[in-house]
């Protein structure tokens, strides 16, 4: 039938509500449009009522290609349109470095040609008239039989988009990019100005499903705002760190509860357990009331504000690095005072006793313990101990309760960011 490029699949699904679907479709490319795709052509073609019995997706590994097949070779319970999905990895791709199709098809494994031509035959066939085939996959070779053979009975959208660094292939990103935005932002009653998208799009990178999932956080952050400017995107969207809690128990440590309840939701929306967080902050805070309690035991009053990196780096640093030293040699013997004779072995005493009860775990860099020691100077003694019995409330909460695990770490945050 025919080729499309993503560009044109808006015009293609304008037509799709008019007209019957293709038997075959295969949709390549970047993973998140063609997810885009595929979701787009079942809302059309099966309402989600229907797909309980009328809808089946299928793992293109473990037989997946024959499952499809056999699955497309039978008629739909309720006697209606069918639609049959199935992800195949490799199987239109490999052997792409030969100089011709016959020659990497002469270089796929006996399972692929097997694949590759039961998949083949039963297009060539055709499907009973009320069944559809979707197929997903990531890289493509046109040159391949199995690819002209999809082409010529069904329909192919090409979503891949230039990886390169030239101009033509940032240009070909940035589209993409500006008209996920343009997509997103309408469909929440938004809008959102150049200056922001450029901001967004340098602090994403070329990565649509960071990006997308980004823009979807901006979309909540701003609340009632309609229009997302490049400070919201400053103000929410960073780089990616290793801690995810990293922005979470900042916000707590300038008691932003806003914030911190926002960060809350987006945390959850991503997949980190409820646990997961408390247990981000159980240690944020126990970390505050360590410098907390070295600051006042060591400079009183006069050392929690107003300090410098500099005057920090060379008259403060050293003394934590005192401290936990002392600290850690104090535990050692602690540990070899109490131990039978034979584990107090001199191996065991040169290995040492870890311990989290130190303030800098890496003395070599300094600025992160400025910073919590820093954000140790907004709360009292009094108030992180507090804390702390927040957070055990918490757990029990959490680990033996019905209750919502967002409302309880929600009323938890609120009451650390209250503290006065």
């Amino acid at each position: 039938m025919s080729e499309i490029h993503y560009k044109d699949f808006k015009n293609y699904l304008l037509k799709l509500k008019k007209e019957d679907p293709a038997k075959v479709y295969l949709i390549f490319g970047e993973d998140f449009l063609v997810k885009k795709v595929l979701s787009d052509i079942l809302d059309i073609l099966i309402p989600e009522s229907d797909r309980e019995f009328n809808y089946e997706k299928i793992d293109g590994e473990n037989n997946g290609v024959a499952k499809a097949v056999e699955s497309m070779s039978t008629y739909s319970f309720l006697s209606d349109t069918k639609i049959v999905t199935v992800a195949i990895d490799g199987l239109f791709s490999t052997g792409t470095q030969a100089k011709d199709a016959d020659a990497s098809e002469e270089n796929d494994t006996d399972s692929i040609k097997a694949d590759a031509a039961l998949l083949q035959g039963a297009i060539e066939k055709g499907f009973p008239d009320q069944n559809l085939l979707v197929m997903t996959t990531g890289k493509v070779d046109k040159r391949r039989t199995l690819y002209k053979a999809v082409k010529s009975a069904g329909m192919i959208i090409d979503c891949s988009i230039p990886q390169g660094s030239r101009m033509a292939d940032k240009k070909a990103q940035e589209a993409v990019l500006y008209e996920s935005m343009k997509m997103i932002v309408s469909e929440n009653g938004k809008t959102m100005d150049r200056k922001a998208f450029a901001t967004l799009m340098e602090t994403t990178g070329f990565d649509l499903s960071t990006f997308a999932n980004s823009l979807e956080k901006l979309v909540s952050y701003v609340g009632d705002s309609e229009m997302i400017t490049s400070k919201d995107v400053a103000s929410l969207v960073k780089r990616t760190k290793k801690d995810p809690i990293f922005e979470l128990t900042g916000a707590i440590s300038n008691k932003k509860a806003e914030q911190a309840l926002f960060l809350i939701g987006s945390l959850l929306e991503d997949g980190l357990y409820p646990l997961q967080i408390l247990a981000g902050i159980v240690n944020h805070i126990r970390k505050l009331l360590l410098i907390r309690d070295f600051m006042e035991n060591t400079y009183g009053e006069a050392g929690q504000t107003g300090i410098s990196y500099d005057f920090f780096k060379t008259n403060i640093m050293p003394a934590i690095i005192s401290s936990d030293s002392t600290l850690k040699q104090n535990i050692e013997e602690q540990a070899e005072m109490t131990a039978g004779e034979d584990d107090a072995t001199e191996t065991s005493v040169k290995k040492g006793v870890k311990t989290d009860l130190v303030i800098a775990k890496n003395p070599n860099n300094p600025y992160p313990v400025f910073q919590t020691f820093l954000s140790a100077g907004n709360f009292s003694r009094q108030e992180l101990i507090d804390a702390m019995k927040n957070l055990g409330d918490a757990d029990l909460l959490l680990k033996t309760t019905g209750h919502d695990a967002k409302v309880v770490l929600e009323r938890l945050v609120f009451k650390i960011c209250a503290m006065q």
